[in-house]
C-alpha cells in the first residue's frame, strides 16, 4: 500500500512541503538507501544495520518498514512491528535536509495506521533520549516518557 500525503506542520514541524510525501513498505532494492539513510542521520548504529538482515524484516513482515519518498528519493524510514501486544515505532529517520516538512509526522502517522489494522491498542516508540530533537518530536506526535522505564537489548 501506498500512501500519497501532503505533509503538514505539527507544533514540532517548522514549515510544510507542498510536495505530496509519498509512504510505502520498503522494498528489497531500496535496503541499501534504508541503511544509508540510518548511517546519516546518526542513529545508534548496530551490528543489525546490514542488507541481510534488514532483507530479513521484509521477508517476514514487508510492510514492517516504511519509507518515505519525496521527489521520487527515499528520505526517511520508519518501521513499525506488533507483537500482539502493543505497537513498536522504531528507526524513524528523516534526512537532515528534509526535515521539519512533516516528513516524519507522515511516517509516524502510517506507521500507526497499520499498527491499528493489526490489532495494536497502545504505541511504543524507542528513542535516543540524547537526542534533545528527538524526543521533542515524539512528544509532539503524541508520545509520552514513562519515567523509569527504558528499553535493554542483547545481539541473539
Amino acid at each position: 500500500m501506498t500512501s500519497r500525503l501532503t505533509a503538514s506542520p505539527q507544533s514540532h514541524d517548522a514549515a510544510p512541503t507542498t510536495t505530496p510525501v509519498g509512504i510505502r513498505p520498503a522494498r528489497p532494492a531500496d535496503l541499501a538507501t534504508v541503511l544509508k539513510i540510518w548511517r546519516d542521520v546518526s542513529l545508534a548504529a548496530s551490528e543489525h544495520d546490514r542488507v541481510e538482515v534488514v532483507a530479513a524484516l521484509l521477508e517476514h513482515r514487508a510492510s514492517s518498514l516504511l519509507v518515505a519518498e519525496l521527489d521520487g528519493a527515499i528520505v526517511g524510514t520508519l518501521i513499525a512491528g506488533f507483537d500482539g501486544w502493543q505497537g513498536h515505532l522504531y528507526r524513524l529517520a528523516v534526512l537532515q535536509r528534509c526535515r521539519r516538512r512533516g516528513i516524519g509526522h507522515a511516517l509516524v502517522a502510517e506507521g500507526e495506521r497499520i499498527l491499528r489494522a493489526r490489532g495494536a491498542r497502545r504505541g511504543a516508540a524507542a528513542v535516543l533520549l540524547g537526542k534533545p530533537e528527538a524526543v521533542a518530536f515524539w512528544v509532539s506526535a503524541g508520545y509520552a516518557h514513562r519515567a523509569g522505564s527504558g528499553r535493554f537489548t542483547k545481539a541473539l
